[in-house]
Protein backbone atom coordinates (compact mmCIF):
# COMPACT_ATOMS: atom_id res chain seq x y z
CA UNK A 1 0.00 0.00 0.00
CA UNK A 2 1.20 3.50 -0.76
CA UNK A 3 2.14 5.87 2.02
CA UNK A 4 0.29 9.14 2.44
CA UNK A 5 3.30 11.12 1.13
CA UNK A 6 3.42 9.00 -2.03
CA UNK A 7 -0.28 9.43 -2.70
CA UNK A 8 0.00 13.17 -2.17
CA UNK A 9 2.90 13.40 -4.63
CA UNK A 10 1.00 11.38 -7.24
CA UNK A 11 -2.07 13.58 -6.88
CA UNK A 12 0.01 16.77 -7.12
CA UNK A 13 1.72 15.49 -10.27
CA UNK A 14 -1.61 14.58 -11.84
CA UNK A 15 -3.06 18.03 -11.03
CA UNK A 16 0.01 19.61 -12.60
CA UNK A 17 -0.10 17.53 -15.78
CA UNK A 18 -3.89 17.44 -16.18
CA UNK A 19 -5.20 20.71 -14.72
CA UNK A 20 -8.53 20.57 -16.56
CA UNK A 21 -9.21 16.85 -16.16
CA UNK A 22 -12.86 16.07 -15.56
CA UNK A 23 -15.44 13.42 -16.23
CA UNK A 24 -18.90 13.36 -17.73
CA UNK A 25 -20.04 10.90 -15.08
CA UNK A 26 -22.76 12.33 -12.88
CA UNK A 27 -21.49 12.99 -9.38
CA UNK A 28 -24.29 12.55 -6.85
CA UNK A 29 -22.34 11.45 -3.79
CA UNK A 30 -18.92 9.85 -3.28
CA UNK A 31 -20.14 6.25 -2.95
CA UNK A 32 -22.30 6.40 -6.07
CA UNK A 33 -19.51 8.15 -7.92
CA UNK A 34 -17.18 5.25 -7.02
CA UNK A 35 -19.72 2.81 -8.47
CA UNK A 36 -20.09 4.91 -11.61
CA UNK A 37 -16.32 4.85 -12.08
CA UNK A 38 -16.31 1.06 -11.77
CA UNK A 39 -19.08 0.79 -14.37
CA UNK A 40 -17.40 3.27 -16.70
CA UNK A 41 -14.44 0.93 -17.06
CA UNK A 42 -16.79 -1.37 -18.98
CA UNK A 43 -19.16 1.09 -20.69
CA UNK A 44 -19.37 4.67 -21.87
CA UNK A 45 -20.01 7.45 -19.39
CA UNK A 46 -23.22 8.28 -21.26
CA UNK A 47 -24.61 4.77 -20.86
CA UNK A 48 -23.51 4.65 -17.21
CA UNK A 49 -25.34 7.94 -16.56
CA UNK A 50 -28.49 6.45 -18.10
CA UNK A 51 -28.40 3.30 -15.97
CA UNK A 52 -27.27 4.58 -12.59
CA UNK A 53 -30.27 6.67 -11.43
CA UNK A 54 -32.44 3.53 -11.14
CA UNK A 55 -29.54 1.53 -9.62
CA UNK A 56 -28.87 4.21 -7.02
CA UNK A 57 -32.56 4.56 -6.20
CA UNK A 58 -32.79 0.81 -5.55
CA UNK A 59 -29.48 0.66 -3.65
CA UNK A 60 -29.00 4.00 -1.95
CA UNK A 61 -26.34 2.97 0.56
CA UNK A 62 -23.31 0.66 0.65
CA UNK A 63 -25.24 -1.59 3.04
CA UNK A 64 -28.15 -1.84 0.57
CA UNK A 65 -25.78 -2.91 -2.18
CA UNK A 66 -23.89 -5.32 0.06
CA UNK A 67 -27.13 -7.11 0.94
CA UNK A 68 -28.46 -7.15 -2.62
CA UNK A 69 -28.89 -10.26 -4.69
CA UNK A 70 -26.21 -10.00 -7.41
CA UNK A 71 -28.66 -11.12 -10.10
CA UNK A 72 -30.96 -8.22 -9.19
CA UNK A 73 -28.10 -5.70 -9.31
CA UNK A 74 -27.05 -7.13 -12.66
CA UNK A 75 -30.43 -6.18 -14.16
CA UNK A 76 -29.63 -2.52 -13.55
CA UNK A 77 -26.08 -2.86 -14.82
CA UNK A 78 -27.19 -4.42 -18.09
CA UNK A 79 -29.06 -1.18 -18.82
CA UNK A 80 -25.68 0.50 -19.16
CA UNK A 81 -24.58 -1.97 -21.86
CA UNK A 82 -21.94 -3.18 -19.43
CA UNK A 83 -20.53 -6.60 -19.62
CA UNK A 84 -21.35 -8.60 -16.52
CA UNK A 85 -19.57 -7.32 -13.46
CA UNK A 86 -18.65 -10.00 -10.96
CA UNK A 87 -20.28 -9.72 -7.55
CA UNK A 88 -16.79 -9.66 -6.02
CA UNK A 89 -16.23 -6.26 -7.63
CA UNK A 90 -19.35 -4.88 -5.93
CA UNK A 91 -18.40 -6.36 -2.59
CA UNK A 92 -14.91 -4.95 -3.09
CA UNK A 93 -16.38 -1.49 -3.71
CA UNK A 94 -18.49 -1.84 -0.59
CA UNK A 95 -15.41 -2.84 1.45
CA UNK A 96 -13.40 0.09 0.06
CA UNK A 97 -16.21 2.44 0.97
CA UNK A 98 -16.53 0.97 4.45
CA UNK A 99 -12.79 1.43 5.03
CA UNK A 100 -12.84 5.02 3.76
CA UNK A 101 -15.91 5.85 5.84
CA UNK A 102 -14.40 4.25 8.96
CA UNK A 103 -11.15 6.18 8.50
CA UNK A 104 -13.07 9.46 8.18
CA UNK A 105 -15.10 8.62 11.28
CA UNK A 106 -11.94 7.81 13.26
CA UNK A 107 -10.28 11.09 12.19
CA UNK A 108 -13.35 13.08 13.26
CA UNK A 109 -13.55 11.22 16.56
CA UNK A 110 -9.93 12.08 17.36
CA UNK A 111 -10.42 15.82 16.80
Amino acid sequence: MLEKKQVSKILDTMKERFPKADTTLEKTDPFHFLLSIILSAQATDVSVNKATPALFKAYATPADLAQADPSEVEKYIKRSDCITIRPSIWSGAQKIWSNVSMAKFQRRAKS
